[in-house]
């Protein structure tokens, strides 16, 4: 079987299950995930209106597939009716391009903790097919603890009989769920509904692009125009809201709905965003030293003692909340306080980050 040692390197407690499947998918074909991921922040939201609001979350401005400033990568959903039918597929697209990324139910896969227990669309990587042997090396980077037990990174050989288990999506047909795996890689995806078993095929070779000071600093500069609300996403609908702004609808979104169970299911995506900022300011440090730039290291700093604390007490404010409401207690009111908070603070480090590339600006200049 082949080493997964760049799999190894890659912080999955940083990442959704969605985007740890995409970064190994990316580091097999020499693609730096953490700038493709971790250069971006961004939160936009899509709420309809019902009883209880149903949003849908992107936490990209720049989508991840196609020909982008860091790299190219075209992916494409696939599927098929029946289980042998698509475990010969995929077989094949990994004989094709090399490593697979693998649409699958949170209830089947055994190297979950979840297996078993409860449904949720979770994806990952087929690195590795051996098919005398019958084995598969499955590399699932993604990380988590929770009431339901501790998940540890995984790379190890599943047997290649499994497969057609493996790849069946989640069943369950709730907004929550379609939402984040229809919006995975930043872009709409309506292949996403209806198909039982899936996976991705690749259209075209991935590749890094060069990387300069001037990307990075370019990254940095497109952050700041789409979260702060200086550059709209035009291919989102008018009717989402983007950067700080999508936080400040949110709260009050939230605060019309406290009382409502249903509105509690998407702690998750509150959770992936501030997983995302988290990975936002270790990439800046990373950056600081690239760039000899101290500057981006103080606001590093800030954003980690500031910023990530209030991001990461949203979803737990949450999981009190809907303990709270199940005990036939009413919710706590902090949930709104802390996303108000997070919004200020978000904006104050778009501001920050404003002025740093300013002074980058003008050293350019002179």
């Amino acid at each position: 079987m082949k080493s997964s040692s760049e799999a190894l390197a890659i912080r999955g407690d940083l990442l959704s299950c969605y985007t740890a499947s995409i970064a190994a998918y990316l580091e097999r074909n020499q693609i730096d995930y953490e700038l493709v991921l971790g250069t971006q922040l961004f939160l936009a939201i899509s709420v309809e209106p019902a009883e209880t609001p149903r949003f849908s979350f992107v936490h990209y401005h720049t989508p991840l597939l196609g020909d982008i400033a860091t790299h190219s990568l075209h992916l494409a959903r696939e599927s098929a009716a029946e289980p042998e039918e698509a475990a010969r597929r995929i077989c094949a697209e990994w004989r094709r391009s090399g490593a697979v990324i693998v649409v699958g139910d949170a209830m089947n896969l055994p190297w979950l903790v979840t297996c078993g227990r409860k449904h949720a669309p979770h994806w990952f990587l087929i690195a590795d097919v051996d098919e005398q042997a019958g084995q598969m090396q499955i590399v699932d980077q993604f990380e988590f603890t929770d009431a339901g037990g501790v998940q540890l990174p995984f790379v190890g050989n599943v047997e290649l009989g499994l497969l057609p288990d493996l790849c069946r999506a989640n069943p369950e047909p709730r907004h929550v769920f379609s939402a984040r795996d229809r919006w995975a890689f930043g872009v709409c995806d309506p292949g996403s509904i209806g198909a039982e078993h899936q996976w991705f095929a690749q259209q075209a070779p991935p590749s890094m692009r060069p990387v300069s000071a001037a990307l990075l600093w370019d990254r940095l500069r497109t952050t700041w125009l789409y979260n702060s609300g200086q550059r709209r996403r035009d291919d989102l609908p008018a009717e989402w809201s983007c950067g700080v702004a999508a936080i400040r609808l949110l709260a009050e979104q939230i605060e019309r709905a406290l009382d409502e169970p249903a509105l509690y299911e998407i702690s998750d995506d509150l959770w992936v965003a501030a997983r995302n900022r988290q990975l936002f300011t270790q990439v800046l440090r990373r950056l600081a030293r690239e760039l000899s730039a101290e500057e981006l290291e103080a606001l590093a700093i800030w954003g980690e003692a500031e910023l990530v604390p209030q991001w990461h007490a949203v979803p737990r404010v949450m999981h009190y909340n809907l303990g709270s409401l199940q005990r036939g207690r009413r919710p706590t009111g902090l949930l709104v306080q802390t996303l108000r908070a997070v919004a200020d603070l978000e904006a104050q480090l778009m501001e920050r980050l404003g002025e740093i590339l300013g002074r980058y600006g003008e050293e350019q200049r002179s």
